[in-house]
């Protein structure tokens, strides 16, 4: 039925549950649900706080999760997160039109309004946070002013703005975690009940190369799973002045990609960390009790709870 979109009011196609709302938003594209204990907390939020909510349910959609479900838990993790910078929010414009990969691609955003140019408007505001066109407008001048866009009434990249999304590297929506580590039977325990558990339970599935059926040459097909990856987790623990040369490799390729890498080793190993790594700030761990709150909670800080994690 036609209803409308339960965070601004836009048109939207709902389907009620028992439970929850399956809304079909229009401006973000973006199928949610919402539970109605919550959707009597959204009708209240301010429009800054709806901007943030849409920015939420746009980064879940960029993770991989095809429909994510506001919950309360959700709008208490949406008042706690720090809104999106100026910066971020102009790169989502230039991300977008980036991803048509079409040299000549063109976003209008301005003249006269047809059906097609305000779902565009609302698209846009959707995709970068916005309350309403007009921050829209200060955002696509900023880029203006940077040299990344060129034009009035409809705007597209230049070789800077190109440039720039190029050079902005690994941005990939995924719910994939890389994990670099030594396959021996001396750490699977710290696999299984540290690694595994602290990155399912931050919302994203973990993948070791060593686990995965394939038919291609090992290390083509390790260069291919990191870059499918959001992030990777690169654990130094090794036999005694045996380092793993794998796990430095597989670190420096995703660090190459500016994708998130989360540093981790054994306490009583620390020391034989080469000095190249060592101004990063390791995971020290002694057993799989530490080692999974430890990497949970640095997931959480550096890259939030990703599209499958449950409420608190």
């Amino acid at each position: 039925m036609r209803d409308g979109c339960r965070i601004w009011g836009t048109e939207a196609e709902v389907h009620r549950g028992p439970d929850s709302q399956g809304v079909a938003s229009a401006p973000a594209s973006c199928d949610y649900r919402i539970s109605g204990r919550a959707e009597g907390q959204v009708k209240a939020l301010t429009d800054d706080m709806k901007a943030r909510l849409t920015w939420w349910l746009v980064e879940q959609r960029r993770q991989g999760e095809a429909c994510p479900t506001i919950t309360t838990y959700t709008l208490d993790q949406v008042r706690a997160l720090p809104a999106p910078s100026i910066t971020e929010r102009r790169d989502r414009i230039l991300d977008y039109m980036a991803g048509s990969r079409t040299l000549v691609t063109r976003l209008q955003l301005s003249g006269q309004i047809t059906p097609k140019l305000k779902q565009t408007r609302q698209k846009i505001e959707a995709l970068t946070g916005s309350q309403n066109h007009l921050e829209v407008t200060e955002l696509v001048r900023f880029a203006k002013e940077d040299g990344l866009l060129q034009g009035d009434d409809t705007v597209q990249l230049t070789f800077k703005g190109w440039k720039h999304v190029e050079e902005r590297g690994h941005r990939i929506a995924s719910i994939q975690a890389f994990v670099a580590m030594w396959f021996s039977t001396e750490m699977e325990t710290a696999y299984e009940q540290g690694f595994a558990p602290a990155i399912r339970d931050s919302g994203y599935e973990p993948v070791r190369i060593d686990r995965k059926e394939h038919v291609n040459r090992i290390d083509d097909e390790m260069i291919a799973e990191i870059r499918r990856s959001r992030f990777l987790v690169a654990d130094f623990t090794s036999e005694p002045e045996r380092p793993r040369g794998g796990v430095y490799f597989e670190a420096g390729f995703a660090y190459g990609l500016n994708m998130p890498v989360i540093w981790a080793c054994r306490k009583d190993l620390v020391e034989q960390l080469h000095f190249d790594i060592r101004q990063f700030n390791h995971i020290v761990w002694t057993e799989p009790e530490n080692l999974y709150e430890r990497l949970k909670n640095r997931i959480g800080a550096i890259l939030g709870d990703g599209p499958r994690s449950k409420p608190k």
